[in-house]
């Protein structure tokens, strides 16, 4: 649940849709926006972004990531974060990285993270919704939860 104790709101922009047992990588991407609206300036040290693959999908070790303009409708920034510092353990993927929004113009309104998955072998058909996103300050402090991080396996 988003409330006043959160800064960031995390959105799903769409789901990533595979075949058990194919061995694909199929990608999806999250935003970040400001809370408790998309002007308010955040600028936050070493947060610490935790995701937790839906039921039937292991997560690949990568991420990349963007900034959005929703005003501009343009994307000013980009790149892909170090896989060294991607943790994969179990169904958990973990890095920590700072989030500004609304900052200079560099660091405009949205943050989207490009994340990626793997069905596991014996996946069953239909769509999960068990996967959650969580990101915590330096301070230990929770800045935005997601639950219900979505995928689909087509039969």
């Amino acid at each position: 649940m988003v409330d006043a104790q959160h800064k960031l709101k995390i959105l799903q922009e769409n789901a990533a849709v595979g075949h058990h047992g194919d061995g694909g990588l199929y990608s999806f991407t999250v935003d970040l926006h400001a809370l408790p609206n998309m002007t308010s300036k955040v600028d936050e040290k070493g947060v610490v972004h935790t995701f937790e693959a839906p039921k039937n999908w292991d997560w690949v070790k990568y991420a990349a990531y963007y900034y959005y303009n929703s005003t501009d409708q343009t994307i000013v920034g980009s790149g892909t974060i170090d896989p060294g510092t991607l943790k994969v353990e179990g169904k958990k993927l973990t890095f920590t990285r700072d989030v500004q929004l609304n900052t200079d113009k560099a660091h405009s309104d949205f943050l989207c993270y490009n994340l990626a998955l793997t069905p596991q072998d014996d996946a069953d058909s239909g769509e999960t919704h068990d996967g959650t996103a969580a990101l915590v300050g330096s301070d230990g402090k929770e800045l935005a939860k997601k639950v219900f991080l979505y995928a689909i396996i087509d039969s």
